[in-house]
Parts: C-alpha cells; structure tokens; sequence
C-alpha cells in the first residue's frame, strides 16, 4: 500500500494524500496513519472514499482534489496534482473547500461515523471580527459546504458520531484558518487522522430534536463575492443557517462589492438588483440569462429590499433619502422619493424590512454619525409610502456594517468579509450568538418560505 501524508502548507505546496478505509466484514471498523486514513482502495470495500457527488451522480468542482493511487484515493491541494493550480494556502486568512470528499457506506447495515485528528492550533493573532481566535484549530471539517454542520474531530468515539445508513454518504469540506503560520510550514506534520464506523452503537445525533418545521422553510437569497458572482439561496432553520449547492444563477461582477442591492419578488419569482452604475437587472426563475429593468439613477446602490410591490433602496452617498420604484412587466420608470429619513449622507448600509409590521432596519454607516443602526416605521397609505417614525442606535458593534435580511420574525446580520450570521436584537442592534458560515455576500434578500 503506498501511503503518503495529507498535507496543508502555508504559501507553499498544500496538500499531499489523504486516504481511506478497509475491508473485511465488520460491525466496526477503523484505521489509523499519518494525517490519512485508509482501510481499503477497492470498489467493494463496506467504507469508500471518493470525490463529492451531487444527486446526479457528478462530481462537484471541489473533487478535482480528490486523486487515485494505486487503488487508493487521497486529498491533493498541491502542484503534485495536475487537476489544481497553486501551491498553498494564503496566511493570515481563511482558505475554504466545499464539498471535497464524500464516506460512502457500501455495507449492509447503518453505521455510526466519527473521526478524529490532531490539528495544529492557530498561532495567531486572529483579528477581532472573527469569532474563532488564537490557540482554536487551525483547520475545521464541516458537511458539505455548510459550514455551521461542523464535524468534531476531537473525539473518535463512534457513539458521537453521525449516522450513515446503508448507500449514504458523508460528503466533507473543510477550511483552513492560516493566522500566524510561518510561510511553507506544514499544519498538518505528524498527525494522525482517525474515522471510525461502528454498527454495535447509537450515534448521539438519533435522539436530538428537529427544529420546528416552519422555521425550516425560511429562505434567504445573497449575491455572492465570489468569482464568478452569483445569486445563492440560504436558508434558516432558527438554529443556524445553511448554503445550497446550486447557485439560482450566475451574474457578471460590476465592482468590487457589486451586483448590489438585491430584492426578491416572491410573487413573480423575480431577483432585481444594481450595478455599481445605478442600473437595474433582474432574473426571473425560468429565464436563460439576466435582463436590464431600467435606470434607478446615476450612482451606485448601498442597500435595497423588496416590499408591497416597490424595490426601495439608497444611493451610495446619495444623501437622507429612501427610494423606491415599482416595476411592471418587470420595466421600471419613475423613481419615488420617501422624504423624513436624517440618515446624514450614507455611504455604507443595508436594508431590511419586517414584513408584518412595515419596519424597516438600515445598516449604515455615514459621515456625521459614524456607525449607526436605525428603525424606521413606514406608513402605506392610498399608494403613498411615508415615514412614521424612526429611532437611531450609534453604536460600533452589532448589526452596524453587516448585510441584513428578515426572515419571518428574526431579523438576521451577516458578515460580508468573514462569511459569518448572527441573530440581531432589534432593541439594541447587538448580535446573538453565531449560526454558522457561508459564502459572503455583497447583499441579502427575504427568500419567502420554502413550498
């Protein structure tokens, strides 16, 4: 068996093999070797690895690093593998990989899977808009691309482990949080990597309750900032949040924080949103590719949302006022002024709306107050939008400077630099403990509730 170590280098080669998983009838079964596992290369083992497949069978873009050897796979991020290109991880930021090799159960019973490694500790320092901080693992393992379905690997205990039933598989991705690492140093060296699968015991996950099943159905939309852009849905189940796969559509990058200002139509299933010009595109579910709304106006958009029928935003320092136009046949024309905001000139934010109560919350920053968190009550009345009240929160902390959308009463925060989402207390605009990690977005919008 030819054996070679899983390696993750800092700014140099990243990654050599990784490998799995024996053979034998078993009730449990486990293997132990540097920084890999392996049990058996063959198709027939009862445990296999391989690249990450979708429900069609395909592999995911991510399994390209997943290589064959002798029979055996393995993990390669590095030159080594004529699939990839770089030869590292950057330092000093996070480095993420979705959806990159999947444990497949290939026997004839269900198994708790668990596994287990000795990961290097961040050196640090960690800057402070990360919830992690030094001395955490230096690399974390999640399910897929949900990043908040975290897999410990602090205990190989099966019992603590996920259940994998007979034709399932695990599919793994993970991040590697490089603060401090000296350039080309092995986070990786000398480790052993553990996965145990037991058919003799209850894996603890059996006797958790399910969230409450409207909750489940919450869906948000982001237009992600990474290349290529693209519009993905997230959704939220009142513990934490949760990436799809599949992108609703792919965009052209107009800037660097744009496509901007999305807003979602629930009743037309119709996505608008800005360019870094102040014009407005939108997709509608169905179509082969994105079409131009109109103009909003001449600038670029900090925040938007889609309410009662209007797309409202604000223009990047385009001073106090709310804005909004109302489509038809998907076309906008006249653009409407809601005077009575005194946001003082913003030039950062975003928008979200309580959708029961017409309370919108605006994100912001600007150049009189600083940080500031507002609550704006709207009026609806005989087709005229008005401003009944609003309250400001000057704060440094919390929902200032998030990307924020409403899911049924909870009003969410995500950070477009870290990927991290929060729960915000609308009193006081402070965050709540974190539900997980997505992709980062440039803007959020309500998604409805999921059929």
């Amino acid at each position: 068996m030819n054996r070679r170590k899983f390696i993750i280098s800092v700014g140099a080669g990243a990654a050599g093999g990784s490998t799995l998983l024996g053979s034998g009838a078993f009730a449990s079964a486990s293997a132990k070797r540097d920084i890999a596992i392996s049990v058996a290369g063959d198709s027939d083992a009862f445990l296999r690895l391989g690249p990450c497949t979708d429900d069609k069978g395909d592999k995911h873009p991510n399994g390209k690093y997943v290589v064959e050897e002798n029979g055996l796979f393995g993990i390669s991020l590095s030159e080594d593998n004529d699939a990839v290109h770089g030869s590292g991880v950057n330092n000093n930021a996070i480095t993420k990989f979705y959806n990159v090799f999947e444990i497949c159960n290939q026997g004839t019973q269900p198994v708790c899977l668990n596994f287990s490694v000795d990961v290097e500790p961040i050196p640090g320092p960690v800057p402070g808009r990360y919830s992690f901080e030094e001395d955490d693992a230096a690399v974390v393992f999640y399910e897929g691309s949900d990043e908040s379905a975290k897999i410990s690997v602090e205990d190989d205990d099966p019992g603590l482990g996920k259940t994998l039933d007979v034709g399932e598989c695990l599919c793994v991705g993970f991040n590697v949080r490089a603060f401090g690492f000296d350039t080309g140093e092995d986070l990786f060296e000398d480790a052993e990597l553990s996965i145990i699968a037991d058919a003799g015991v209850q894996c603890s996950e059996e006797i958790d309750s399910e969230p409450d099943s409207e909750t489940q159905q919450q869906v948000v939309y982001g237009t992600s900032l990474d290349d290529p852009r693209r519009i993905i849905e997230v959704t939220y189940d009142g513990s934490r949040v949760r990436q799809a796969n599949d992108p609703v559509t792919q965009l052209d990058a107009s800037g660097e924080f744009y496509p901007n200002g999305l807003g979602y139509d629930a009743d037309n299933e119709t996505w608008y949103f800005s360019d870094d010009s102040g014009t407005l595109e939108r997709f509608t579910r169905g179509d082969s590719s994105v079409e131009t709304a109109g103009k909003l106006e001449e600038g670029a958009t900090a925040g938007a949302c889609f309410h009662k029928g209007r797309y409202f935003f604000i223009t990047q320092g385009g001073g106090d006022d709310l804005k909004y136009v109302e489509p038809e046949d998907r076309m906008i024309d006249d653009v409407v002024t809601v005077h009575g905001l005194e946001l003082n000139d913003i030039n950062l934010g975003d928008l979200a709306i309580d959708r029961e109560n017409d309370i919108l919350y605006i994100s912001a920053q600007n150049s009189d107050s600083g940080e500031v968190f507002y609550e704006v009550e709207l009026g609806f009345d005989a087709g005229t939008v008005t401003i009944e009240d609003q309250r400001e929160i000057r704060t440094s902390e919390g929902a200032v400077n998030k990307q924020l959308a409403f899911v049924g009463e909870t009003l969410l925060a995500h950070d477009a630099e870290s990927g991290e989402w929060w729960e915000v207390d609308t009193d006081d605009g402070s965050l709540g403990p974190e539900l997980g990690t997505t992709d980062t977005f440039s803007d959020l919008s309500w998604g409805g509730v999921r059929p």
